[in-house]
């Protein structure tokens, strides 16, 4: 109630709240003790003051009471080539991930604005472990990401309104939001770096990432505010073109250091055969880097190529040395060697 403009306007100690409005003229009267035996039918005057005073429907007036305990949320709207309403559940896969890093990325670039690249984005990952999924509105395909401040709380929200919270993840919803304008603003334009001090290649790679499969042809992104729904951020579209203009800043802005080459220890899935070399095929490999799966294609042939499916066959993770190149789900591990299966 304190999130959407209402506020006590008389109290009756250990029976009843009332709530007002301005502007309103209805008044809601909360129930201080669920055995009351008005309390149900209470709970339903409040529910159709709120779907008449807000123009929401009843559904997500609930689901943002159960909620109420992130600060603010992020939508992601998907447009794919069928635009039915579904995404394949690789697409997910790819959104999930990517919101993630996305998050951890944001959390970085407010806790050290400035820093143009994070070699490890643990700190941010850990402190958005509460990171949650909630319900969305019907239409097109939306998926809602929520701040989440403390899952063993019931409510993070004061009586004045405002959120006891962690002051940057109170600021990553805004953050996210602006950083990716920023971004889609600069290729636009037709520049290839950023201005914004403020927003690390971290950042970059992982928005690419929302790129996802070929039939994504849009991704809008938009913030909700449970704590201040009145703060307006404007949501941002990313198309396309958008994606692969992003890769000549990302190129720009990852430091010059040699290619090294690293052990990569994962599993192996889905095979693909290359048309070019029947003898050779591609594998997707994933693997975990600074605390989250990451997921690269390798080439592998002969007798490599025969043990990486048996890895498959038997669910055993393998070994392989390479150098990591390309950008969000779209990387590869080249220049390969010293590939096994871990018995």
């Amino acid at each position: 109630m304190h999130g959407t403009g209402w506020y006590i306007s008389f109290q009756r100690e250990g029976t009843f709240d009332v709530y007002s409005k301005e502007g309103v003229e209805a008044e809601i009267v909360v129930p201080k003790n669920v055995a009351f035996s008005d309390y149900g039918v209470r709970m339903q005057e409040m529910m159709e003051i709120l779907v008449d005073t807000e123009k929401r429907s009843a559904i997500d007036i609930h689901s943002d009471i159960h909620l109420m305990n992130a600060s603010d949320s992020i939508s992601y709207r998907i447009v794919d080539s069928f635009n039915n309403g579904t995404i394949s559940l690789a697409t997910m896969e790819e959104i999930l991930e990517s919101h993630r890093r996305i998050s951890a990325s944001a959390y970085m670039d407010v806790a050290k604005p400035g820093e143009k690249y994070h070699k490890s984005c643990l700190s941010g990952f850990t402190a958005l472990k509460n990171l949650r999924m909630g319900q969305t509105s019907y239409g097109s395909y939306v998926v809602r990401f929520l701040y989440s401040q403390n899952a063993d709380s019931q409510s993070q929200v004061r009586l004045e309104g405002d959120i006891l919270a962690d002051p940057i993840i109170l600021k990553l919803a805004t953050k996210t939001i602006e950083s990716s304008r920023v971004i889609r603003d600069a290729v636009e334009s037709g520049k290839d770096d950023l201005s914004d001090s403020s927003i690390s290649y971290n950042f970059v790679d992982s928005l690419i990432g929302l790129r996802c499969e070929n039939n994504v042809s849009k991704v809008e992104m938009s913030k909700h505010s449970f704590a201040n729904p009145e703060s307006k951020v404007l949501p941002v579209d990313l198309g396309k073109k958008i994606f692969f203009g992003m890769e000549a800043i990302a190129d720009n802005m990852k430091p010059a250091e040699p290619s090294v080459d690293r052990v990569f220890q994962g599993w192996l899935s889905r095979a693909i055969k290359n048309s070019s070399e029947e003898s050779e095929h591609t594998f997707k490999l994933t693997f975990l880097d600074d605390q989250s799966q990451i997921n690269a294609e390798v080439a592998l042939s002969g007798s490599e190529m025969n043990a990486a499916y048996r890895s498959m066959e038997e669910n055993k993770f393998i070994s392989i040395k390479g150098t990591l190149t390309g950008y969000a789900s779209k990387k590869t591990i080249v220049n390969t060697s010293d590939f096994r299966v871990i018995e």
